[in-house]
Order: C-alpha cells, then structure tokens, then sequence
C-alpha cells in the first residue's frame, strides 16, 4: 500500500508534469498557428510575444506565490493555480483572436511561477531524509515528460488540440492533491501544533517517529524566534552611543 508521503510526492511530479507540458506548448503551437490552415493568422511579432509572455508571467508568479507560501500554506498555494490553469487552457482552446491566447499565457506564466516555487519547498518538508533523495527526481523526471508528451502530441494536434490537453492535465493533479495534508513545517510555523501532529501522522504513520520529528521542528521555531528577537535587540543598541562619548 502507498504510504501518504508516496502520494504526495507523486501528487507534486503530476504538477511538474503539468508546468513541462504548458511550459513546452508554445514551440508546437507556434509553427501550428503559422500554418496556412490555421484560423488565427499570427505574425513573427506576434508569435514573439505569445512564447515570451509566459516566462514574463512566471517572474511575477515566483515573486507572488513566496508570499503566498508564508501566508496561505503551501498545500493551498499549490492547489490554487489548478483551476487557474485549466482556465488558462480553456481560453486558448477557444481563442478567436491573438489576444485570448496572450491572456491565456500570461495566466499560465503566473500559475508557472507560483507552483514551480511551491512545489519543492511542500516536498522538501514532508518527505523523510532517507526517501528524499529517491523521491525528489520524481518531479524533476515526469516534469521532463510533460516536455516530451507535449512535442509528440504537437505532431498530431493543432495549437487548439494542445491547449486541450493543457487543460485537462490539472484534474488528476487536483484530485491526487486534495487527500494530502498541509506540511507539518508550516503549520508549526503557525504555531497550530496539534495540526502539525495530525499531518505528520498521516504522512508517515510512526507515532515514534512522528513525536520526535514534532520535538525537532517546535525546538526549530524557537531557535528562529530566538534568533530574531537577538537580531531586534541588537539592531536597536547599534546605535546607542557609550555614555561616556555622550558625555564628553
């Protein structure tokens, strides 16, 4: 039976699938929406735009989803650009004009960005040391394979058949997510350590284990907390002078 960090982390390699695959659209869909059968006439300058638009989403993305990993969770921010990227797919699937593929674009960009941020930070902080490093090629590999799954079906579909596949590849993706539980760093972060508890449990199943690695991750928060109130501390007597060159 997979044990609930397997599905995790097979839950977060079907993300990255879904980031090569959209990441990858653009090169197949191209040459399609330059062909003379296309029904969207694209120019050199515009095929510039709809490749670059994407990247350019994904700066403001990365930038957007670390806010959101410390506020939300990152669970949430993960399972948050789901429907966002079946949206972005569907508006390009039905696109009548350049510009719809270029609003499609720039929402993929974002959700690109928020969750290629999000996650390894998620599956860094649920998986134990001794799998980590098995586990976490998963996504580097299937993320790989939504490049390759994109390029082969590009001979065969259109750029509207591609933006179809787009948008469906974030169901499975949705549906392995939702059973999984919010990392048990963030939610000691947050100082809701009975929650922390539950989610470890669930993610591993070893109540031993799972009590000591809780004792680890509260005494890190304290350490951090520590380290912060001395930094405050020390930034506030930077600038008192000694009594004696105050007085002289």
């Amino acid at each position: 039976m997979m044990t609930m960090f397997c599905r995790a982390a097979v839950a977060v390699s079907l993300g990255s699938l879904v980031v090569g695959f959209t990441s990858a659209w653009s090169s197949p869909a191209i040459a399609s929406l330059q062909a003379p059968t296309s029904s969207i006439s694209v120019t050199d300058a515009e095929a510039s735009w709809i490749g670059s638009l994407m990247p350019l989403a994904a700066l403001a993305g990365g930038l957007s989803g670390g806010l959101a990993l410390e506020k939300f969770g990152r669970k949430t921010t993960i399972m948050a650009t789901s429907v966002p990227f079946m949206v972005a797919g569907i508006t390009v699937t039905i696109a009548s004009s350049v510009h719809m593929i270029y609003v499609g674009r720039i929402v993929a960009g974002f959700c690109i960005g928020v969750i290629s941020l999000s996650l390894p930070v998620y599956l860094a902080e649920i998986l134990a040391p001794e799998v980590r490093g098995r586990l976490g090629m998963l996504p580097t590999s299937l993320g790989n394979l939504g490049v390759l799954v994109c390029y082969v079906a590009g001979a065969r579909l259109d750029w509207s058949g591609l933006a179809a596949v787009s948008a469906l590849l974030p169901i499975p993706f949705l549906m392995m997510m939702w059973p999984v539980p919010e990392s048990p760093s963030f939610l000691v972060s947050k100082h809701r350590f009975r929650a922390a508890q539950i989610s470890l449990l669930k993610l591993h199943g070893d109540s031993s284990w799972t009590d000591e690695q809780f004792a680890v991750l509260k005494a890190g928060v304290k350490d951090r907390n520590l380290e912060a109130s001395e930094s405050h501390v020390s930034l506030l007597l930077k600038d008192v002078k000694p009594i004696s060159l105050c007085l002289a």
